[in-house]
């Protein structure tokens, strides 16, 4: 049994991956925005979540202690460089030897000016 970790774990691709991570036996710990925890109620008992911005390095640090995988599911908002935050929290605070996997869903533009 591993310990995973999903960054950008209440969203679609998130949830179906704490259920397939569940099925197979694995420990699960994630990150989400506060407002985002209760997506996850159906998991409740079952994963231990960490609310918080997932560019919060302390928020990541916490989530991804001990882990042996990383699985960073979001999807960017392109706005004053979230995405790279987490990306760069998750490369430098994951424990040495832990598999890192970084996806990203379909970006939506919120205002018409992102880049």
């Amino acid at each position: 049994m591993a310990r995973i970790c999903i960054v950008g774990i209440s969203g679609k691709l998130g949830r179906y991956m704490v259920q397939h991570a569940l099925d197979l036996g694995h420990e699960v710990v994630g990150v989400c925005r506060p407002g985002s925890v209760g997506k996850l109620d159906r998991f409740a008992g079952r994963i231990t979540v960490f609310p918080g911005a997932t560019d919060d390095r302390a928020v990541i640090g916490q989530a991804v202690a001990g882990c042996d995988a990383v699985l960073t599911v979001l999807a960017p908002w392109g706005i004053k460089g979230y995405a790279t935050g987490t990306a760069q929290a998750v490369l430098d605070l994951a424990p040495p030897g832990a598999r890192l996997v970084f996806s990203r869903g379909w970006h939506i533009t919120r205002d018409g000016r992102d880049v």
